[in-house]
């Protein structure tokens, strides 16, 4: 079979977007015989308005598909201008989209927290995310929150939900260097991650004993305020695996958000403890022996207090678990069973 994929190839990773991304290319390479990658148009003027699906997207990918695809693979839910085209062109190839997150809802989320400057943008993403829906074959969500409020805002369930997931690199770590890290947070200078890093500074922190570290893109002490020398932050750098292996805890204060949170899979991968709120385990099984759900000052100050350290550097229940439900060949085997139908 044959599939042409609507979307950037992705080379480098360097936040929670590129890795599914990553993940879902290799994914249908492992399925299709043959993959096509179509980029999107980040340079024309009306990328803007369309989501980059411009007039020059579209006639690679009707003269792409003029060679006989069996699928095709979206990469996002704000592309639905390119569904309604192909399926009008080509009735008979399966759309697949993928959303990273029910986009309507966080537009919504957005324009509360931007004003009236937000409103282009919102009326932007229920043009296309809207098409998306109405024209695609089958949608995939990372969870069934977001397969919930797929159907209550378009009145259709997500046909799969396929979790976040990551290639195993844990065997390719290096060995650990420099002294440990007690609170360990990894994630980009989003506006939810910087709040969740911010209250835990002022609040939690206080109240325990111990070393902080963030790590994640864009990240900087200037962008925080009530830091002490037991805060460590740090930028974008090339390999995560030394901060994870030197973290005795994951703490994911995260508090607004939509989708699933990657880091919250890659502590797992790492085999650490994390302590986190429900939005960061959104998506997630719990499972007792290596997280603590946590909302409150007390209930994080309780769980990291109670948390015994063994001085072992993995905890196996965290492995499994990722092997399990949150590893490439896990992936695999949700798009196995779609292609099926």
């Amino acid at each position: 079979m044959k599939l042409l994929y609507i979307g950037d190839k992705q080379i480098s990773v360097k936040d929670g977007w590129d890795q599914v991304n990553k993940r879902n290319q290799v994914v249908v390479e492992r399925l299709f015989a043959k993959v096509t990658y179509i980029p999107l148009d980040n340079i024309s003027l009306s990328h803007y308005f369309n989501f980059s699906i411009t007039n020059k997207v579209i006639s690679e990918t009707l003269s792409e598909l003029t060679k006989g695809y069996d699928y095709v693979f979206v990469c996002q839910s704000l592309c639905g201008r390119i569904c309604k085209v192909i399926k009008r062109h080509f009735p008979n190839i399966r759309i697949i989209t993928f959303f990273h997150n029910i986009e309507k809802q966080y537009a919504k989320e957005f324009c509360k927290v931007s004003g009236l400057r937000a409103i282009p943008y919102y009326l932007r993403v229920l043009i296309w995310e809207k098409m998306a829906v109405q024209y695609s074959d089958y949608c995939i969500t990372l969870n069934d929150r977001d397969s919930t409020l797929l159907h209550e805002l378009y009145g259709k369930t997500a046909d799969a939900v396929m979790p976040t997931s990551l290639e195993d690199k844990y065997d390719l770590a290096p060995k650990i260097n420099g002294i440990p890290i007690d609170y360990l947070f990894v994630g980009t200078a989003f506006y939810p991650n910087i709040e969740g890093v911010q209250w835990f500074i002022n609040h939690v922190l206080p109240l325990v004993d111990g070393r902080f570290c963030v790590v994640g893109k864009d990240m900087s002490p200037d962008i925080f305020n009530n830091l002490s020398d037991r805060v460590e932050i740090y930028g974008f750098v090339n390999d995560l695996s030394d901060y994870y292996k030197r973290a005795r805890i994951i703490v994911s204060p995260i508090f607004h958000g939509g989708g699933m949170k990657t880091k919250t899979a890659e502590a797992l991968m790492y085999g650490k403890y994390i302590i986190a709120t429900d939005e960061a385990l959104e998506g997630y099984k719990f499972e007792q022996s290596c997280m603590a759900r946590c909302n409150t000052v007390s209930e994080f100050v309780a769980a990291i207090n109670d948390f015994k350290d063994d001085n072992s550097q993995i905890i196996p229940s965290a492995r499994q678990l990722f092997q399990d439900l949150y590893s490439y060949s896990s992936s695999v085997i949700v798009i196995k069973n779609l292609l099926k139908r």
